[in-house]
């Protein structure tokens, strides 16, 4: 198998101390039963979406996943 293209994803990792300023996220409860993300159109997402990671920077939650079109290829998505 030969990659078309080869990525490199660098992700900020929040120091611990900076950690202890989140709120605690306890009690979690599921919102609604409808998935967050899930495959759409014909396009880049078209064929799976998967591996949401979700971080809060600047009071905002901000989220990193994979799609998958058609053909195979693997897009990141922000």
């Amino acid at each position: 198998m030969r990659l078309r293209r080869s990525w490199i994803l660098v992700l900020a990792i929040v120091p611990l101390a900076a950690a202890a300023n989140f709120p605690r996220f306890v009690n979690w409860r599921r919102v609604s039963e409808q998935p967050i993300i899930s495959p759409v159109g014909n396009g880049w997402e078209s064929a799976g979406t998967f591996n949401p990671a979700v971080i809060v920077r600047d009071h905002k939650f901000v989220m990193l996943y994979r799609a998958q079109d058609a053909n195979g290829t693997s897009r990141l998505g922000y």
